[in-house]
């Protein structure tokens, strides 16, 4: 298809064939007539996974322009100057947002993003403040319950 910039990860998922078009930090599908854009993301997307109705996505930073001039001028440019490296959740019924994991340092690109059925769900606690610096957690998508 064209009009796809940099197209990564592609799933099929519940009968859909869905996308990363990276260069312009766009998720959706791909449908008989062409490109569906679901929703926007705040960085270059790699790393696409589901579970039920929830589609985890991988968002990097770019990289050095020196890098063969392959990151340059993307759409993804236009659309915001604060690009992030972070994992977001997203609702694929409704296109909500429903959390993100930002990273803040150490880290500038997620290469995929992949679910593993864990019976006992843990993070690691956040009471270091070494922990806090390396990512953010928003306060207003309290996700974590306890049992």
């Amino acid at each position: 298809y064209r009009g796809l910039c940099m197209p990564h990860a592609p799933r099929l998922y519940q009968g859909d064939l869905w996308l990363l078009n990276s260069g312009t930090g766009e998720l959706g599908i791909m449908t008989p007539h062409g490109w569906e854009a679901l929703l926007f993301l705040p960085g270059f997307l790699r790393g696409l996974a589901f579970v039920g109705p929830i589609a985890f996505v991988g968002l990097s930073k770019l990289r050095d322009r020196t890098d063969q001039g392959i990151f340059e001028n993307l759409p993804l440019e236009q659309r915001t100057e604060q690009l992030q490296c972070a994992v977001y959740a997203i609702n694929i019924k409704t296109g909500a947002v429903l959390g993100w994991l930002q990273f803040t340092q150490g880290i500038a690109e997620i290469y995929d993003v992949q679910i593993f059925p864990c019976r006992y769900p843990l993070l690691v606690t956040l009471q270091k403040g070494e922990l806090r610096e390396v990512f953010h957690l928003p306060q207003s998508n309290a996700m974590l319950k306890k049992k």
